[in-house]
């Protein structure tokens, strides 16, 4: 009974502290005048795999850090939402004849009869991407990549309050690694997932998220749709051919006409498809991009860079190495 009752005020927690990092986000980017949800959610996200083991880190207990996070994140979206209230609208462009609000830009456009449109690219685009998350899911729950195991004794710690995290055989050694991942990992433990489906679930997120994002950034370089459509699916496969001699493939390994020195690890660009199962780099990559965006401002708005910067820091500190 103990153990249920644990288990459930986990997940009440965990839930409690994803609503409100979402709401703080979404707060924080109006604050600049950013309506996109993706963002929201890669902003909500970065919050969600620090702030609660930061305090972890001091008060040793994950659940405990869940909780304060969840209060911080209220609190400040309440300031936020109080300050944004009081705030001027955002400046129109006076070059145009008709004022109309800005709607999300990675929102379906309404139809002239005020229905949204769904076109024939929608439906290919909507499928392809329905079509890389399943083999995402598929590939994360059905198999190990790279050093999965080895994430397994950093989450069941950091889930036990154990921050930072130890080297196992060593216990005085800290783990120096950059553990945002884990984190988010960890709180899914104490949700009552096991480490290996917690690791997979957190995984297909942050694929989720980079599909989202990505989807973002085609729609403000290309202003539609299909724009969007095609980063979104070209994004996790991005590489060229003219890279794959320099891939070790074990036997399937190309020939490579290019210098020995190209094909050391620090020197290879790393197609999204390839590396990301390694944790780490698949948890920055719509961070990373999501960062990007709300810097892409050409109002050269102040809110904005502030925003943005804390943003940064947070994501800074999901991937330095402790």
């Amino acid at each position: 009974m103990v153990t249920v009752a644990l288990t459930i005020a986990g997940a009440a927690l965990v839930l409690l502290a994803a609503a409100a990092s979402w709401t703080v986000a979404r707060a924080a980017l109006a604050a600049c005048h950013e309506p996109s949800r993706a963002l929201a959610a890669a902003v909500a996200t970065a919050y969600f795999a620090v702030v609660p083991a930061e305090v972890a880190r001091v008060v040793d207990d994950l659940r405990v850090g869940l909780a304060v996070a969840t209060l911080i994140a209220a609190l400040v979206a309440l300031a936020l939402r109080r300050h944004n209230a009081k705030a001027p609208p955002p400046p129109t462009d006076t070059t145009t004849s008709t004022s109309t609000p800005t709607p999300s830009i990675d929102a379906p456009a309404p139809s002239s009869s005020g229905t949204r449109l769904v076109t024939p690219a929608t439906i290919v685009t909507a499928a392809a991407m329905a079509c890389l998350f399943a083999l995402v899911a598929a590939c994360a729950f059905r198999g190990n990549f790279y050093d999965e195991p080895i994430h397994w004794p950093t989450i069941l710690q950091i889930a036990r309050g154990v921050v930072p995290p130890r080297i196992v055989v060593e216990p005085d050694t800290i783990h120096h690694y950059h553990w945002g991942f884990d984190a988010v990992a960890a709180a899914l433990v104490d949700a009552g997932l096991d480490v290996e489906n917690a690791e997979d679930v957190a995984q297909c997120a942050s694929f989720a998220l980079l599909l989202a994002v990505a989807w973002v950034l085609g729609a403000r370089l290309g202003g539609g749709r299909v724009a969007a459509g095609i980063v979104a699916v070209g994004v996790p496969l991005a590489s060229s051919p003219l890279l794959w001699p320099l891939v070790d493939l074990g036997p399937l390994s190309l020939p490579s006409p290019y210098p020995a020195r190209w094909s050391e690890p620090l020197q290879i660009a790393q197609p999204p498809a390839m590396f990301f199962f390694q944790h780490p780099q698949g948890f920055a990559m719509p961070l990373f991009l999501a960062v990007l965006l709300v810097f892409l401002d050409d109002k050269r708005r102040p809110a904005r860079r502030v925003v943005g910067a804390v943003f940064l820091g947070v994501v800074a500190l999901a991937h330095v190495v402790y």
